[in-house]
């Protein structure tokens, strides 16, 4: 018997020999429904069954790995990494970074002070988070043994104050327009910074090409070198590890082996 006629003949049992009267409306709703889902019942359709919503595919939790060593630096618990499958079959590899920064008094080239007010902090800590994702989040990794496309996520806890962070960076308060040189330590996992560094600037890749302080020197924190000091690379000036701020594959090359080791 079809759902059609099973419900039909659910309604005619509920209804047969009786006129419906307003004053027991209510009752014969509830003798209708009773009668209907013992139907579907007998029928093997539950909740999950047909009429009812699908239910939603659920992203799924491939592989993780925390305290990453990051080459070529060797930088020891540079991030943690999590992978996922979504239901789209995509996956998505997040890179967690927890980062605390220590906020540093400054002195313009004039020989003043410069101090850090509440407000300027949470600008910079929020401005930072900008413009590394600008540059390096999103990007394609590779493509997985199913097709399946592998892009980056880059997901960053900024603090003043933090425990079990895997950076320390300084940041130097500068005047507008000055410089303070910024710098990475591999071995002991902290840079200094200035509040500058969230500001792309032309530092001679070309016309309207711009880099930022605080993107390049978050490839460093990848375990990526300085391509500008010489190498293969010397010459590519666009490059994020050059004057430049594209990302390309070879920046990705850790990501991409790690992708394929956990997906064999």
């Amino acid at each position: 018997m079809s759902f059609a006629a099973s419900a039909t003949a659910a309604t005619s049992a509920v209804f047969l020999g009786s006129s419906p009267d307003t004053n027991n409306i209510g009752d014969l709703f509830s003798e209708l429904k009773q009668a209907i889902q013992s139907v579907l019942e007998k029928l093997g359709i539950g909740d999950e069954g047909a009429g009812s919503a699908p239910q939603a595919a659920e992203r799924k939790l491939v592989q993780s790995d925390n305290a990453i060593t990051a080459d070529p630096l060797g930088v020891k618990d540079a991030y943690d990494l999590q992978l996922y499958r979504e239901p789209s079959g995509d996956y998505t590899l997040e890179v967690h970074m927890g980062v605390d920064f220590n906020f540093n008094q400054g002195t313009d080239p004039a020989g003043n002070a410069l101090q850090w007010t509440e407000q300027e902090k949470q600008a910079f800590m929020a401005d930072y988070q900008k413009s590394v994702e600008e540059v390096w989040d999103g990007r394609a990794i590779r493509t997985a043994p199913d097709g399946g496309a592998v892009k980056l996520d880059i997901k960053l806890d900024t603090r003043e104050t933090m425990t079990g962070e895997n950076w320390n960076i300084d940041v130097v308060r500068a005047a507008p327009g000055q410089f303070v040189r910024s710098y990475m330590s591999p071995s002991t996992n902290s840079a200094s910074l200035d509040s500058n560094d969230v500001i792309g600037v032309n530092k001679g890749a070309g016309d309207g090409i711009i880099q930022s302080g605080a993107a390049h020197e978050f490839g460093h924190m990848l375990g990526l070198e300085d391509e500008y000091t010489g190498g293969a690379h010397v010459d590519d000036l666009d490059s994020i590890m050059n004057a430049g701020s594209t990302v390309e594959s070879r920046h990705l090359q850790n990501f991409s082996d790690w992708v394929s080791q956990a997906l064999r």
